[in-house]
């Protein structure tokens, strides 16, 4: 009995690299399937419900904003921390929906992370006030 030896070659798509479930940083893009229309409430709740259960916010300190100026470069951040490709074009169509500008995904060890830029995002998750 012979056994075929595949090869990794380069250009491929056996050639990334990728953890257990499948996600690399080569390999974070986004699907192009349509998502089914659900209701504004229904955006809201499944996006709280996200942010509860795989979500955390960066908050820039004032203290070193005011002593820095603008060398100071953090800012507010709202991040889904999510273990599958499903579970990130999901989150990504939801915060389209809603009006948010989702950032570009990175990997993070065995998971991807969705960030969400801006401190309307911020105090939209935290405090639930209204996006302007």
């Amino acid at each position: 009995m012979k056994l075929a030896i595949r090869r990794a070659v380069p250009g491929t798509q056996n050639h990334t690299r990728s953890g257990r479930n499948g996600l690399s940083s080569k390999t974070l893009t986004t699907g192009r399937r349509k998502a089914p229309v659900v209701s504004r409430r229904g955006l809201e709740s499944n996006l709280k419900k996200l942010f509860k259960a795989s979500g955390y916010v960066r908050l820039a300190h004032r203290e070193l904003r005011e002593k820095l100026g603008q060398k100071y470069k953090k800012g507010y951040e709202v991040r889904f921390v999510l273990s599958t490709k499903t579970e990130l074009n999901q989150a990504r169509q939801w915060l389209s929906q809603m009006g948010f500008k989702p950032g570009k995904p990175f990997a993070k060890h065995r998971r991807v992370v969705q960030p969400v830029y801006g401190r309307a995002a911020v105090e939209w998750f935290l405090f639930g006030k209204a996006l302007t």
